[in-house]
């Protein structure tokens, strides 16, 4: 299996995540991705991340990310970077981990519930969305 980190797309690549497979001959992993929300108080200045207005687009931006990964045939899971928003207090954090939403909670670990929301809905749909995937490309 190969590890990526996946930035500055709102889908996957079919090509690109096809090479992967093709390329390597293992499966792969989306080890590190996200969208920073504008409604979440961080002027999100630093990271790689795509920028949304909202919580729910996030959620959306979520939904139809991983679809892309699921559709791929290729790809065995995602991790979503990170778990808690940045401190824009932290000394001697990183400069790219600075005052932006890449959390699925904030600073108070309060989840974000749209994007929690979606992560859910799709994330119980998972194993039925590869079976459909796969049935689509016989």
């Amino acid at each position: 299996m190969i590890g990526v980190n996946y930035y500055h797309a709102w889908s996957p690549d079919p090509e690109l995540v096809a090479n992967w497979v093709k390329w390597s001959g293992k499966p792969f992993l989306v080890t590190e991705w996200y969208a920073k929300g504008m409604d979440s108080g961080f002027a999100n200045t630093t990271g790689a991340g795509w920028v949304v207005k909202t919580q729910a687009d996030r959620g959306r931006f979520y939904q139809n990310f991983t679809l892309g990964l699921l559709e791929s045939g290729g790809c065995v899971g995602w991790h979503w970077f990170k778990y808690r928003d940045n401190d824009p207090n932290s000394k001697g954090a990183d400069p790219s981990n600075l005052d932006s939403n890449k959390g699925i909670v904030n600073l108070s670990f309060e989840p974000y519930a749209p994007l929690l929301a979606a992560m859910h809905e799709l994330n119980g749909q998972a194993y039925s969305l590869v079976a459909y995937f796969d049935r689509a490309e016989k």
